[in-house]
């Protein structure tokens, strides 16, 4: 067996030293804790009647919960937070579907939070129209859809979509020039 060297003393004591220091924190911090603040508050917690929304006896704190003489752990772990899919996104693995809201069905801009019209992309192609026509429509669309995402409060989704509609609508114009 190979003889530590020096080198590997110095960082096991550097070690120790950290150790020690630590738990010397721990034991001023644990000695800070007030221990009967908790109690009494989940004491009150229990007198109190039922609330409008259910027994207000349950505790509402992270600390009401801690039974005495425990430390309650410095960080909880939580469940991870999936992010919410775009619309039209495909389902993040197998057997899942995207998380996705409903699309509100309001017709009013005057109601942005509730406004939910998708845009009509056949009229990016304006069958049946010629070339100055087409552009009469599509300049018209574009102030339209200006106008929607100039509104705050549309719901994402619905906005994505207006933002992609504005996108081609103006492409499509720069090809009738």
């Amino acid at each position: 067996m190979p003889k530590p060297s020096a080198r590997d003393s110095s960082r096991g004591d550097a070690i120790d030293r950290q150790l020690q220091e630590l738990q010397l924190q721990l034991d001023a911090l644990a000695a800070t804790v007030d221990l009967s603040a908790v109690k009494r508050m989940a004491e009150v917690q229990a007198k109190r009647p039922p609330g409008p929304r259910g027994n207000s006896s349950k505790p509402k704190s992270a600390a009401a919960s801690v039974a005495p003489g425990a430390v309650e752990p410095a960080h909880k772990p939580t469940a991870p937070v999936a992010a919410a899919a775009p619309v039209n996104a495909p389902a993040r693995g197998p057997g899942l579907a995207p998380a996705t809201k409903p699309l509100p069905t309001g017709t009013d801009l005057a109601d942005p939070t509730n406004f939910g019209v998708l845009p009509d992309r056949a009229r990016l192609e304006g069958e049946g129209l010629d070339r100055d026509a087409l552009r009469h429509q599509l300049t018209g669309d574009i102030k339209w859809a200006q106008q929607i995402l100039h509104t705050s409060g549309v719901p994402a989704a619905v906005w994505r979509e207006w933002r992609s509609f504005e996108q081609s609508a103006i492409a499509r114009l720069r090809s009738l020039e």
